[in-house]
């Protein structure tokens, strides 16, 4: 008996030290660009409930984003990688080529068997084909979980629909439309007319008249610089003519976010160029409500010639599925490849409708009939600081909730045309726009001497034109000039030379 007890006491023993160690946790370090803080991260009610049922803890490590890349190559040069990093734009940078061949980056590809939602996320976005490494027998090497925009406007416009009702307007439909109703109010209101943060958030609604998206090929077969089109100058001239009438709000030249939401909260502009932020929604929304005001977005405006736009479609709005693809990298040196694939494979699960929704019974429930009714939570996470930026382009698999899920945007006071929106953006994606693969990286030395160069004339020609300081018709050829000058042409004849080997 005595014997008996001590195996039954030993065996309690290790009964005990084996939950223990059930209970411990992996911790994964990730490296991103610093929206928030790890404390933020932390607090998040979808990351605390996938930590707790996967025993996973992801602890942000994260620099502002102008740092990122020198952070990054310290951390290199050190030996510090983290288990999981951002490479923040394309795969094909110089520290990605270096990783592969060093072995320091894990290949996922055939890893991905194990890993069923994951392997679907990956496979089932075609633009992440752009991201994969193909070998000369054709092979497809994936080295990292891709991430990306969805498909989906990154920028739209914003209106006053009680001004709209106050003057017997309709909502817009193309940009006259919108100038007339501009024109119409800020006569009779003490009010300035469109609004936005910076000339680039401006050019980000170019579309209808480059038809292009960052650049565009020319009927030689060479490329240029989107802003080098007769479409740009068209583009260009036909805003200056609505700034020069007082419809575009003077300060949008001082770039400043805060001042662009506080103009907009306290009623001071009819329009502005919103970005699909729920962040933006949430400091818009109470203080106009309260002031009785009401807000909706517009629809995708239809250019001044009719069919200057993409395919017809009538896409106000930079086009690209996926934008912003990059990888999330695995480091080789942690061993903790499988744990943050095993991370990742729970976010996607059903559909990565934690991601889209949240928790179930905390964020959500489902009622009998399969619909989804939102729970006070889910409003709650919408209005939260950075909450949009944390579901939506971190870390990587669909992590953001699902607001531009059709069902959800018509919820929103803002999003009243989120369906409208949503359906005019796949037109957009449907309309195969020519432009350079997102594979292509201006990596090359020209690149890397003169991109900051061409930016700053391209910034600096555009607000001097928007605000008439120099014209399209006098100034054009001074301004090709000056983007030249600035290494524009060296950097597409490197672009040219690119396309011509990969088309």
């Amino acid at each position: 008996m005595k014997k008996l007890a001590s195996l039954l006491l030993a065996l309690c023993v290790v009964l005990s030290f084996s939950s223990v160690l059930a209970e411990e946790k992996t911790v994964l370090e990730w490296f991103m660009y610093d929206h928030y803080s790890n404390e933020i991260w932390q607090a998040d009610p979808i990351m605390q409930y996938a930590q707790d049922q996967t025993g996973i803890v992801v602890n942000v490590n994260s620099a502002p984003w102008g740092e990122c890349d020198a952070k990054l190559n310290l951390m290199l040069a050190n030996g510090e990688l983290p288990d999981v990093y951002m490479n923040f734009w394309y795969p094909w940078t110089e520290n990605f080529s270096y990783l592969v061949e060093d072995g320091e980056i894990v290949e996922i590809t055939d890893m991905l068997d194990n890993y069923p939602n994951l392997k679907a996320y990956v496979y089932g976005e075609e633009s992440f084909r752009q991201l994969f490494v193909i070998d000369e027998d054709g092979k497809e090497h994936i080295y990292g979980v891709p991430r990306y925009y969805p498909s989906c406007a990154n920028y739209n416009i914003a209106i006053r629909t009680d001004l709209l009702k106050k003057y017997n307007l309709e909502i817009p439909t193309t940009w006259d439309e919108l100038h007339d109703a501009l024109a119409t109010i800020c006569a009779s209101e003490d009010i300035a007319g469109l609004t936005f943060v910076g000339s680039s958030w401006l050019q980000a609604l170019d579309a209808p008249w480059t038809n292009c998206n960052g650049y565009a090929k020319l009927d030689d077969g060479t490329w240029t610089y989107e802003e080098a089109t007769e479409g740009y100058r068209d583009f260009l001239a036909y805003f200056a003519k609505w700034y020069e009438e007082g419809l575009i709000d003077p300060d949008m030249l001082l770039a400043q976010s805060s001042l662009h939401i506080e103009k907009m909260a306290a009623g001071k502009c009819v329009a502005s160029i919103q970005q699909w932020n729920p962040d933006f929604v949430s400091q818009y929304r109470q203080p106009l409500q309260e002031m009785g005001a009401e807000i909706a977005l517009i629809p995708y405006l239809v250019g001044p010639e009719g069919t200057n736009d993409f395919g017809g479609t009538g896409a106000a709005v930079k086009a690209g599925s996926g934008s912003w693809l990059g990888w999330q990298l695995i480091n080789a040196r942690t061993g903790n490849a499988e744990k943050v694939l095993e991370f990742y494979d729970f976010l996607l699960a059903n559909d990565g409708v934690l991601t889209r929704k949240g928790v179930e019974g905390v964020h959500y429930k489902v009622n009998p009939d399969g619909s989804t009714t939102w729970l006070d939570a889910y409003y709650e996470e919408l209005e939260r600081p950075n909450s949009w930026s944390f579901k939506y382009d971190t870390t990587g698999p669909r992590f953001f909730i699902d607001y531009l899920n059709e069902e959800v945007g018509r919820l929103s006071p803002l999003c009243e045309n989120a369906d409208l929106i949503n359906e005019g953006w796949a037109k957009v994606l449907a309309a195969q726009l020519v432009r350079a693969p997102y594979t292509y990286q201006f990596n090359s030395e020209n690149s890397i001497n003169y991109s900051s160069a061409v930016s700053t004339v391209v910034s600096e020609w555009r607000d001097a034109f928007l605000t008439g300081k120099k014209s399209t018709e006098t100034d054009w050829d001074a301004y090709i000039a000056a983007l030249n000058d600035a290494g524009a042409s060296k950097i597409m004849a490197d672009l040219t030379e690119w396309m011509a080997a990969h088309e």
